[in-house]
């Protein structure tokens, strides 16, 4: 018996994490080249059900060197890199006797003190967590713990009974906040269907199509710079946008790339507050024609020739209406009807983006669709950021059913 952080309840106890496991045993594959056998590393983890996801079939003869710890049934398998991740799970029947990664430390119950889903509840629970890193985790860029810190972590071992009603009623709550994960998801859903909706609302397609205007009618359209070798930034590097860069309806600015671009380069490619991106080629369907606009955000930015710049002759068109309709279901179409190939590839090349039809609405009635548009996507907006909140409220509601239950306040 060990003092630890926090009195406890009659009958319980602290003690080591260790103390309350058996051994466990390693077992080398490659001496059996030709057994298969199941292996878990990390990626098998879902760190957020505490769940293994996903596991490897391999031939002894193609174990990786860490594939050496033995695991049972009921065994808790916990991630010693990074353990504020929670790459913790229990080990289902049709793992039993399988073979996982060294960085995991394997903690075995003793079934004669300790209820396996009990220390599974507590490994994943504040109790540990937070001593581990506090105390023991060790490196900046790799932080890690080693099996024997996960052993030496203090827990609250209550009689045998009690971990099982503990255990029983985490269960019952941990599955209604489950549910109200899995409802959140769902109206998640539907806050991302209100602007399609929105769009499809507004910008229908017309079978008088073929007598609207083209965007180049609208447009000075213009491909981007090729990347090369001799693009590698000396004298003069510039910022520009790629691929990665264009996501649907807006910019990702996180990671931004340079190559060097000469100064006549730079006034032709220069990108100006208001040009329409729309990407070139991509595999997915759903991808090819993704449109953002440039604010200009980025001072002397230019664009990758995956990324085809539009600059609407605003006289014309909104800058906000034209990508609004590209990125409506209706233009969404045509884009995929053009872009595909006799190779099955989708490309949609200068050329054909020229050719794409734009409903000839007077500005005044662009401007009230843009208004309309805005208008609902700041709904959304509001809608995600309080499901954002809820998620947060819920994950905090997880942490709390396990610290109370450690406490003997369930």
């Amino acid at each position: 018996m060990t003092d630890g952080p926090y009195p406890l309840p009659p009958g319980w106890r602290w003690v080591r994490l260790g103390e309350v496991c058996i051994p466990i045993a390693r077992r080398d594959p490659t001496k059996y080249p030709d057994a298969s056998f199941f292996y878990i590393d990390i990626s098998s983890i879902d760190n957020t059900a505490g769940q293994i996801t996903s596991f490897k079939e391999l031939k002894g003869s193609e174990a990786p060197s860490r594939a050496r710890k033995i695991i049972y049934t009921d065994d808790i398998i916990f991630a010693t890199t990074r353990p504020y991740l929670k790459n913790i799970a229990l080990v289902p029947p049709e793992l039993n006797d399988q073979i996982c990664s060294t960085g995991f430390c394997v903690i075995r119950a003793n079934r004669e003190v300790a209820d396996p889903r009990y220390l599974f509840y507590v490994c994943r629970s504040p109790c540990i967590i937070k001593y581990l890193d506090e105390a023991k985790m060790r490196g900046a860029s790799y932080p890690a713990v080693t099996d024997n810190d996960v052993y030496e972590a203090l827990i609250p071992l209550p009689p045998l009974d009690e971990q099982r009603r503990i255990v029983a009623k985490v269960e019952m709550l941990m599955e209604r906040v489950r549910e109200a994960k899995r409802l959140r998801s769902e109206s998640r859903i539907d806050a991302d269907t209100l602007t399609d909706a929105a769009l499809s609302e507004t910008f229908r397609r017309e079978e008088l199509q073929n007598m609207w205007p083209k965007i180049e009618d609208m447009c000075e359209i213009r491909g981007g710079l090729q990347k090369s070798p001799k693009r590698t930034p000396k004298a003069n590097p510039r910022p520009y946008l790629r691929v990665a860069n264009v996501q649907r309806g807006y910019l990702d600015l996180q990671d931004i790339a340079y190559f060097e671009v000469s100064d006549p380069e730079l006034e032709r490619y220069r990108l100006l507050a208001g040009d329409v991106l729309i990407i070139e080629g991509n595999g997915s369907p759903d991808l090819v024609g993704r449109t953002a606009i440039f604010r200009g955000e980025i001072k002397d930015c230019v664009h990758q020739n995956h990324v085809i710049r539009l600059r609407p002759k605003t006289s014309h068109v909104l800058p906000e209406f034209l990508s609004a309709y590209l990125t409506s279901t209706s233009g969404r179409e045509i884009i995929r009807e053009l872009s595909h190939t006799s190779s099955g590839l989708l490309n949609l090349s200068v050329g054909k983006i020229r050719t794409i039809p734009v409903p000839p609405l007077p500005i005044s009635e662009q401007r009230r669709i843009v208004a309309h548009l805005d208008s609902v996507q700041a709904q959304v907006t509001a809608l995600k950021q309080a499901q954002e909140a809820t998620d947060a409220e819920l994950h905090r509601l997880e942490q709390a059913i396990l610290d109370r239950a450690f406490r003997g306040e369930l």
